[in-house]
Protein backbone atom coordinates (compact mmCIF):
# COMPACT_ATOMS: atom_id res chain seq x y z
CA UNK A 1 0.00 0.00 0.00
CA UNK A 2 1.15 3.33 -0.46
CA UNK A 3 2.75 6.14 2.93
CA UNK A 4 1.11 8.75 5.11
CA UNK A 5 -2.01 10.85 3.58
CA UNK A 6 -2.09 14.27 4.06
CA UNK A 7 -4.02 15.25 7.39
CA UNK A 8 -6.47 18.42 8.33
CA UNK A 9 -4.98 20.40 10.84
CA UNK A 10 -7.52 19.40 13.43
CA UNK A 11 -6.00 16.05 13.40
CA UNK A 12 -2.65 14.31 15.10
CA UNK A 13 -1.36 11.06 13.86
CA UNK A 14 -0.95 8.14 16.03
CA UNK A 15 1.35 5.36 15.62
CA UNK A 16 -0.11 1.86 17.28
CA UNK A 17 2.18 -0.82 17.27
CA UNK A 18 1.03 -4.10 18.63
CA UNK A 19 1.46 -7.99 18.59
CA UNK A 20 -0.52 -8.36 15.25
CA UNK A 21 1.14 -5.46 13.66
CA UNK A 22 1.60 -1.69 13.52
CA UNK A 23 -1.38 1.11 12.31
CA UNK A 24 -1.79 4.46 11.39
CA UNK A 25 -4.48 6.26 13.34
CA UNK A 26 -5.96 10.00 12.48
CA UNK A 27 -7.26 11.36 15.83
CA UNK A 28 -9.00 14.39 16.51
CA UNK A 29 -7.05 16.96 18.60
CA UNK A 30 -9.50 17.18 21.26
CA UNK A 31 -9.02 13.33 21.29
CA UNK A 32 -5.77 12.96 21.78
CA UNK A 33 -5.65 13.11 25.46
CA UNK A 34 -8.36 10.54 25.77
CA UNK A 35 -6.21 8.04 23.05
CA UNK A 36 -3.22 8.26 24.58
CA UNK A 37 -4.86 7.90 28.61
CA UNK A 38 -6.43 4.41 26.69
CA UNK A 39 -3.68 3.34 25.20
CA UNK A 40 -0.78 4.53 27.26
CA UNK A 41 -1.80 1.22 29.97
CA UNK A 42 -1.22 -1.33 27.56
CA UNK A 43 1.34 -3.84 27.87
CA UNK A 44 0.30 -5.55 24.84
CA UNK A 45 0.34 -2.17 22.68
CA UNK A 46 1.96 0.83 22.28
CA UNK A 47 0.96 4.55 21.15
CA UNK A 48 2.74 7.68 19.73
CA UNK A 49 1.65 10.52 18.14
CA UNK A 50 2.86 13.69 16.25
Amino acid sequence: MGGKVWLAPKFERYELVTDAGTYDLAVPKKDGELVRHVFGGVDEASVSGG
